[in-house]
């Protein structure tokens, strides 16, 4: 089979063999690292963010009481920033972004 790129014909499996050693040529690894108690809790943080520059994670977490809905909310928007390399403790985002419906990233 035979793909049509601007005037170029390129068999299928040269566009594949690209595409796969780009991939890995691009892909990073990620980094893991178990947070503090200031960001992780005992509920369901979900849908993480992390900003370009690794100082900023947003977050929505489940079932909370500190959620706009309380306990019964299914998710609020959280974000912790990083200062001097420590996790501050998560802060709920205001009302404007939050309500008692489902709320993420």
């Amino acid at each position: 089979m035979l793909l049509s790129l601007r005037y170029k014909t390129v068999p299928i499996a040269w566009l594949g063999l690209f595409l796969l050693l780009f991939g890995k040529l691009m892909a990073q690894e990620p980094v893991k690292q178990v947070l503090p108690n200031t960001v992780n809790s005992a509920f369901n943080e979900y849908h993480v963010l992390v900003a370009p520059g690794g100082d900023s994670l947003w977050f929505s977490r489940a079932n909370f009481a500190g959620n706009t809905g309380g306990k019964v909310d299914r998710g609020d928007v959280w974000l912790s920033t990083r200062q001097d390399g420590q996790w501050q403790a998560a802060k709920r985002l205001p009302k404007s972004i939050n309500n008692a419906g489902q709320n993420a990233v």
